[in-house]
């Protein structure tokens, strides 16, 4: 049964919603005031809050606000009960993060609707996030330990040829495994490295004062980071001959750390699944809400149902293929892009190539 803490400093009309919840199924709590509401709140864990706006002392809004910031009830769908839909406090609470409003007096049927369709959205983005949580635990132990294991057989494997037969073997052979050791402990900390952004990812979903600063923030010069990340990357797959740049000055308003890691994982998926000889063509141009920045490349591609899939933390033609990795790099730099207010968008083509794409707003702007 699910659990709704009404909260009315009226006993007549916290009664009247208190019974209509109970009579529709629903485990109404009761609190009759905005300080212990929040204690309440922080102790029950309840599906969902209904609150009014106008309360002494402890007013809707600073409740709201009260409840968004700690951890444990951020996540907790709030409708605002008010006296009118122009009400300052009303528009005030849409912008802290209120689900939802009922405007006095409704009726019956107004009142379910509103707590049905909040209580069935939250447990559709419960089970989602669920969902996805689960097939993430599922790829990471599936691909992880290989990810791990592999370059790190390496490692020992050289290292321990070196240490026994040093006496026998010759420069070029120290500087060939010493090349393998070196190569292998920076796939080995690329792969830990972002095992560790998706942890960094989801506390900062999970923390209301970390996303809003994960929010801030920007990158004044957007060529110059996209440029390193992207040059970074082609020396690393020792095809620097192979990128192509076409960059504008200008700010964007993402985290420096953001825009850098996005554009890494984007171009390092680019350079990974294209063939040596062929261009990776990294571009950005301004648009009147923001950047574009395009990384395309002649590569393998992928079919529709994979590029729809992308962000769901999963690996591609696995078996078919040997490069491998956990699966993550165009997860992360959605999501990195996304906690800028912008967006990433794929084009592919199995055998012709893919062009990823990343709207980024302007310091100013909003990309839509």
């Amino acid at each position: 049964m699910k659990t709704v803490l009404v909260i009315d400093d009226d006993p007549h009309v916290a009664g009247f919603v208190s019974s209509c919840l109970t009579a529709h199924g629903r485990h109404a709590v009761v609190a009759l005031d905005g300080e212990s509401a929040v204690v309440l709140a922080k102790t029950l864990l309840p599906d969902l809050v209904l609150s009014d706006v106008n309360l002494p002392g402890m007013n809707g809004v600073q409740v709201l606000k009260a409840l968004r910031s700690q951890a444990e009830t951020a996540s907790i769908p709030v409708i605002m009960m008010t006296g009118g839909t122009h009400d300052f406090s009303v528009r005030q609470a849409m912008t802290l993060g209120a689900d939802d409003y009922l405007a006095k007096p409704f009726s019956l049927s107004e009142l379910m609707e509103a707590v049905n369709s909040r209580l069935d959205r939250f447990q559709r983005l419960r089970d989602a996030s669920e969902t996805k949580m689960a097939q993430l635990r599922s790829t990471l132990g599936a691909s992880l330990p290989h990810e791990l294991l592999t370059p790190l057989c390496a490692i020992i494997g050289f290292s321990e040829l070196m240490a026994t037969g040093f006496d026998t073997i010759t420069p070029s052979e120290i500087l060939q495994m010493a090349t393998q050791i070196q190569q292998s402990g920076e796939h080995l900390h690329r792969v830990i490295r972002n095992y560790l952004w998706i942890l960094q990812l989801d506390a900062i979903v999970g923390d209301p004062a970390a996303l809003t600063a994960a929010k801030g923030g920007e990158t004044r010069s957007a060529k110059d980071v996209i440029e390193a990340a992207a040059r970074e990357t082609a020396q690393r797959w020792s095809r620097p001959d192979d990128l192509v740049l076409e960059l504008i000055p200008g700010p964007v308003r993402l985290k420096e750390e953001y825009l850098k890691k996005a554009a890494e994982e984007i171009a390092d998926n680019a350079f990974k699944f294209s063939k040596s000889g062929t261009p990776v063509l990294v571009s950005m141009t301004g648009a009147e809400d923001g950047v574009r920045v395009r990384i395309k490349d002649a590569g393998r591609g992928m079919a529709p149902d994979q590029t729809a899939r992308v962000g769901e933390f999963c690996q591609f033609d696995r078996k078919q293929h040997e490069k491998g990795g956990l699966g993550v790099g165009l997860a992360i730099a959605r999501r990195l892009v996304e906690l800028g207010g912008g967006g990433l968008a794929i084009e592919s083509e199995p055998n012709v190539g893919t062009t990823v794409e990343i709207a980024i707003p302007a310091r100013n702007g909003a990309v839509r």
